[in-house]
C-alpha cells in the first residue's frame, strides 16, 4: 500500500505527450478538450484547470497563442508551459487557483479560440461530502475490515475514492480505495493489516465525470469535477 500514490501518479502519465505545438499550427475542430474543478475543504480554495491536445486524450498538447484564451467568470486562466518546466510531465494546461469557503454549483469554462470563435463547456461542481463513519476519534482495530461511510449515495458519474493514511515512526502507511455506487465502502481486512498502531487520517474526495459539451467535434473530450472532504483523526489499535 505504501507504493500506491505513487503508482497511480505514474500511470496517470504514462503514455501521454508532454510536448507542446501552437493552436494555429493545429486544426482546432481535432482539438480535444479536459476541464476540471477541484474543491479543496481542507484548505478553502478551488483549483481550475483546462488543458488541450490534438491526437486525443494522450497526444500533443496545446498551446494557445495570440487573443485565444481559457476564461471562467471572466477570469482567464494562466498558462503552465510544458517548454519552459524544468521537470514537464504532462505538457502545457491552463489554470487558476481562487480561495473559497464553498463551490459554486456550475463553472462555466469558455474557450476563445485564435479565430474569434467560442465555446462553453460547464462542469457540474461534484456535490459536497464528509466522512459520517467511523467518527472522529473511533477506534479502530487493524485485525478486521473497516467501513467508511457518507450521506448522500454517489450518481451517475460520480466516484467516491477513501484516503487512509498514518506516519507511525516516520514509517508511512496508506490505502486507497473507490467506488462507484452506493453511499459506504470498505476497507479490507488484509489491507488493515499492513497498519500499524497509532493515530491516522481520513477522508474522502468525490468525483464527478462527463463528456465535453461543445467546441471538440471530432475528438471530444472530457469535464471532471471533484471534492476533497475535510479530514477525521481516528486511532488505529494493534490486533490482539
Amino acid at each position: 500500500m505504501r507504493w500506491l500514490t505513487a503508482l497511480l501518479a505514474t500511470t496517470l502519465f504514462v503514455g501521454c505527450s508532454n510536448d507542446t505545438i501552437d493552436d494555429t499550427d493545429v486544426n482546432p475542430d481535432v482539438i480535444w478538450g479536459k476541464y476540471e474543478t477541484r474543491f479543496n475543504a481542507q484548505t478553502n480554495n478551488l483549483w481550475l484547470s483546462a488543458q488541450l491536445r490534438v491526437g486525443g486524450s494522450t497526444g500533443t498538447t496545446v498551446r494557445l497563442t495570440g487573443d485565444a484564451n481559457i476564461a471562467v467568470g471572466g477570469d482567464r486562466l494562466r498558462v503552465v508551459d510544458g517548454d519552459a518546466n524544468p521537470v514537464n510531465l504532462v505538457g502545457t494546461f491552463y489554470s487558476l487557483t481562487r480561495s473559497a469557503t464553498a463551490p459554486d454549483a456550475t463553472y462555466d469554462f469558455v474557450w476563445t479560440r485564435s479565430d474569434g470563435v467560442a465555446f462553453t463547456n460547464p462542469v457540474t461542481q461534484a456535490a459536497p461530502i464528509a466522512v459520517a463513519s467511523p467518527a472522529a476519534g473511533a477506534q479502530v482495530p487493524n485485525s478486521a475490515a473497516l467501513t467508511i461511510t457518507w450521506a448522500a449515495p454517489l450518481g451517475d458519474k460520480e466516484r467516491v475514492d477513501a484516503h487512509l493514511d498514518t506516519d507511525v515512526e516516520r514509517n508511512t502507511t496508506f490505502a486507497i480505495k473507490s467506488v462507484n455506487s452506493g453511499d459506504s465502502l470498505v476497507i479490507s481486512a488484509s489491507d488493515m493489516a499492513e497498519f500499524p498502531a497509532g493515530p491516522a487520517s481520513l477522508h474522502l474526495v468525490r468525483w464527478r465525470e462527463e463528456g465535453v459539451a461543445e467546441g471538440h467535434p471530432e475528438n471530444g473530450g472530457r469535464r471532471a469535477s471533484s471534492y476533497v472532504s475535510e479530514k477525521i483523526q481516528i486511532e488505529i489499535t494493534e490486533s490482539e
